[in-house]
């Protein structure tokens, strides 16, 4: 399975019905699924991967198009 990065701003834990996963605030080499969670969740401090950034930024600029007009 691929590790991807994420840097958390604040402790956070991760759970779902097979396993629960406690992270403290800092920096973490994780899998996909929990990557994702905490993408989704908003508790990455800055770029992880890549994906955060490009995720967020689409969301942003669809956002201040929307805003905009």
């Amino acid at each position: 399975m691929t590790k991807k990065s994420i840097t958390l701003a604040d402790d956070w834990t991760f759970r779902t019905p097979l396993r629960t996963i406690h992270f403290p605030k800092g920096k973490h080499s994780v899998d996909e699924e929990v990557h994702q969670a905490a993408v989704d969740a908003g508790v990455t401090e800055k770029k992880d991967d890549g994906d955060r950034d490009s995720e967020t930024g689409a969301a942003h600029a669809a956002g201040d198009a929307e805003g905009g007009q």
